[in-house]
């Protein structure tokens, strides 16, 4: 379905048929729609239609004849010879140009459904940012709008589908447990109205906004990151401590320590200076597993490749349970998300 711009279409028009309460619902499927058509196919002229329909009409877009005339140009401009929707289309179009609608304000907020709140500006390039409760986007000037509320929802639909790959929650909401040997992260609903945080021991909740709506994307991807900030702080509270005091026992050497995102590796040792960087994502890992890879790195401050002689010295500094944990992580990546 996702793949498939008319079914995404069919299912929009079949909405708007029911009764106005599925009107937004109707429109997200027509900006779903939208994407996959302009840039895996080519646009549809009947989806640039029916955006044009629902904004004419104000049916779960803002009301704005201007916006509408854009899209019924845009969808006259993409109808192809003997389109069988060619005829009510262009009649639409021609009707919308009789009434001459002036150029009016691009809304300052929107509310798009499965995708939350969003602040809208006018500016050189589009870009977006997200908020505790809403995302903020800019579009350029002359550009209709719901493009980039399209871009948007497709960026956050993208990270979600890259996310499922790496054991992601299908579910963010009250009933998120992940559970590691030195990191656990729960989900509650606040009091609050902005996104806020409670630790105890190696438990870290995330408190949302007593407002929030789990279903939206704009909330989802907020929860992720706040899970990873979590994850980060409980890193930096742990590895540090963990890398002395086995720098201490095998009388190996570094000059500092660094914790990172680490989407691509658990560890890294930087000879020219000896620092050594150690991933958040370690604390997903069994306190075993987080020792073979300190114990890697620091054996790069004696040697740098991964020969023999390398994986001896780990087994030599280590020990072979050690040794034997590091080679199993260096043949099964982590995964990079909560």
């Amino acid at each position: 379905m996702a793949n498939n711009p008319y079914a995404l279409f069919q299912q929009a028009a079949a909405l708007f048929q029911t009764d106005k309460s599925r009107d937004c619902e109707a429109v997200a499927l027509l900006y779903q729609s939208l994407y996959e058509s302009s840039f895996r196919y080519r646009m549809r002229p009947e989806v640039a239609a029916w955006l044009g329909w629902a904004h004419q009409n104000g049916r779960g877009v803002p009301k704005d004849e201007y916006t509408a005339l854009m899209w019924y140009r845009q969808a006259v401009h993409e109808l192809r010879h003997n389109d069988p929707n060619s005829t009510w289309i262009k009649a639409h179009a021609e009707h919308m140009e009789t009434q001459h609608p002036q150029s009016t304000p691009t809304p300052n907020e929107v509310h798009v459904w499965g995708l939350g709140r969003i602040k809208i500006k006018r500016g050189n390039k589009y870009s977006y940012s997200i908020h505790d409760d809403y995302a903020e986007i800019t579009i350029t000037q002359g550009a209709i709008y719901d493009l980039a509320v399209t871009w948007l929802w497709n960026d956050l639909q993208q990270r979600e589908e890259s996310r499922k790959d790496s054991h992601l929650p299908e579910v963010l909401d009250e009933t998120l447990r992940r559970d590691y040997p030195l990191f656990q992260l729960r989900l509650e609903r606040g009091n609050g109205t902005t996104f806020s945080h409670r630790q105890e021991g190696t438990c870290y909740t995330i408190l949302a906004p007593r407002a929030i709506r789990f279903e939206e994307r704009i909330s989802r991807e907020v929860i992720i990151r706040h899970g990873l900030r979590l994850m980060k702080l409980a890193a930096e509270e742990y590895l540090p401590k963990r890398l002395k005091e086995l720098a201490e026992r095998t009388g190996l050497s570094y000059s500092e320590c660094h914790i990172s995102h680490g989407n691509s590796t658990l560890g890294s040792f930087y000879a020219y200076d000896k620092h050594i960087d150690l991933s958040m994502h370690l604390m997903k890992r069994t306190p075993l597993e987080i020792d073979a890879v300190i114990v890697h790195e620091l054996c790069h401050g004696v040697e740098f490749n991964h020969y023999n002689e390398f994986h001896y010295a780990v087994e030599r500094y280590g020990g072979r349970e050690l040794a034997l944990a590091d080679r199993h992580l260096f043949d099964h990546p982590t995964p990079i998300d909560i």
